[in-house]
């Protein structure tokens, strides 16, 4: 086989048998860098700060794409994104409900508190009776990012 830039120079490792060189007996693959794609460097890693699930009928559920996918050189602890989620809930107690369900999904103890300092909740509005859109906004627990 040839290569588009090897098309029409003889010797470019067109038939098997050739080698490259024009000489027999290889199986007519060209070694080398001769022709070799260059590539750009690789960019550093990207880092996001913010992960906005805005469907409330299953962001919860999804929250265990998160688990497991950072590692300690890339996101240190103070790196970690935060994560915005909207959920529904019929619960007497939406926030307690909401941060256990969003808890148990990351694979963590399957209460609100298990979620860490600093997180938020925010009713957004009440879609019928006794059922609220939730925002639960919280940084991504160590707990679940490094595992």
């Amino acid at each position: 086989w040839a290569r588009d830039g090897d098309r029409g120079r003889g010797g470019g490792g067109g038939e098997c048998g050739e080698r490259g060189d024009g000489a027999a007996g290889s199986t007519g693959r060209t070694r080398g860098n001769k022709g070799a794609a260059s590539f750009p460097p690789v960019p550093p890693p990207l880092r996001f700060t913010q992960v906005v699930m805005n469907l409330p009928q299953g962001s919860l559920e999804l929250l265990d794409c998160f688990v497991g996918i950072f590692d300690r050189h890339t996101w240190p602890a103070d790196a970690l994104p935060r994560i915005n989620a909207y959920a529904f809930s019929k619960a007497v107690d939406p926030e307690g409900d909401v941060g256990a369900t969003a808890a148990a999904a990351l694979g963590l103890e399957a209460t609100a508190a298990a979620l860490g300092p600093g997180v938020t909740y925010r009713r957004v509005r009440l879609v019928a009776p006794g059922k609220y859109m939730m925002l639960v906004s919280f940084v991504l627990p160590q707990a679940a990012a490094y595992r």
